[in-house]
């Protein structure tokens, strides 16, 4: 009954977005060839058909275990009857009298790696489409135990290739002298694989399939929903976003990666001679995995979670063309469960405008 429930009104949302996507775009177009035809001199025909194009590479360090807030050793966690590698003990293959459902390994230190190629088309000044093309590259160490009477091993592998696609249409709601008010709808295309191996042979011969983290993709269909307001004050330019992504179903392994929702307050200062200061903080809020994928024995009570991460960054613009670095750190963060724990963020992007 909930997991009929669940799709009942996640379909219901989908529909609603997609009704609400043609509607927006449909009015958008008619109204920029009544502004066409009316006055070939506004504002709005001065930015239409504006094209930008953007590469950013973001690295995501994670080192360490966290335990709810507070950090313990990796190693401790292995063989401990504290932890179960399952969702709850008897589950799955796992027999409580031969298996006791023990973690027999974890992460130590991990980076993941994305490359991002987005096409923004500005079609009128208040409506906008973007498409972004991901490359993941991810690499892991990892503790391994298989019983108490065996030493603590280590072992890297990692994994790399084509990610996700998403489609975005933002329109701006409102615009005043010194704010605008956008809202951005978009859909997340599974092209991403999420049949990833660890590279490591068992007793069959078979690899193993790499952990959640390490796959490239999330398998399902998504909805993003973004809402941003934008200030502006001389060379002071400041917003506020908030934005939801949420899984409209299971993938082909019954599971999605859960609802990601991001909270974001930022500034920069835009000098006379195009450089660029900013700041922000950032609030991640990830719900637990939903479903599980059979071929893994990971627990998925330990995953989601929330972090609070501080934003500083750099960059310098140019006619047309802009380069900007920016580190985020985290302030506070907590596991749901055990989980590896963010380090720090690093991202960079370039953009050409014409």
């Amino acid at each position: 009954m909930k997991l009929f429930y669940l799709f009942t009104v996640r379909k219901f949302v989908i529909y609603s977005f997609l009704i609400l996507f043609g509607i927006s775009a449909y009015v958008e177009a008619i109204e920029t060839r009544s502004t066409i035809s009316s006055d070939r001199n506004t504002y709005r025909i001065k930015n239409l058909g504006i094209w930008t194009f953007n590469y950013s590479f973001m690295r995501h360090f994670k080192k360490g275990v966290l335990r709810g807030k507070a950090s313990i050793d990796p190693a401790s966690a292995l063989q401990n009857p504290d932890y179960k590698k399952l969702p709850y003990p008897g589950s799955h293959d796992c027999k409580a009298e031969t298996d006791p459902c023990l973690l027999s390994n974890i992460g130590n230190s991990m980076f993941m790696d994305k490359h991002t190629f987005s096409i923004l088309f500005r079609q009128t000044e208040d409506l906008s489409w973007t498409a972004r093309f991901n490359f993941l590259s991810n690499s892991i160490d990892m503790y391994e135990q298989l019983s108490t009477n065996i030493p603590v091993s280590q072992f890297t592998f990692g994994t790399a290739g084509i990610g996700d696609v998403q489609l975005l249409m933002t329109n701006r709601l409102t615009q005043t002298k010194r704010m605008d008010i956008n809202l951005t709808l978009g859909v997340n295309f599974p092209l991403g694989s999420i049949d990833e191996t660890d590279g490591i042979n068992d007793m069959l011969g078979e690899e193993g399939i790499a952990p959640y983290d390490m796959q490239l993709g999330s398998g399902t269909y998504d909805i993003i929903t973004e809402l941003s307001l934008i200030g502006f004050y001389y060379g002071l330019k400041y917003g506020f976003d908030i934005s939801l992504t949420s899984p409209t179903g299971l993938n082909n392994q019954y599971y999605n990666r859960g609802d990601s929702l991001k909270i974001k307050g930022w500034s920069n200062y835009t000098f006379s001679f195009g450089t660029q200061l900013r700041v922000g903080v950032v609030q991640n809020v990830q719900s637990p995995i939903e479903g599980r994928d059979e071929r893994l024995s990971d627990n998925i009570r330990y995953s989601g979670g929330k972090r609070l991460d501080g934003l500083v960054g750099l960059g310098q613009k140019f006619k047309g063309f802009g380069i900007f670095v920016d580190y985020a750190h985290p302030l506070l963060q907590y596991a749901n469960g055990v989980q590896m724990k963010t380090t720090g963020i690093v991202s960079g992007n370039i953009e050409y405008t014409y």
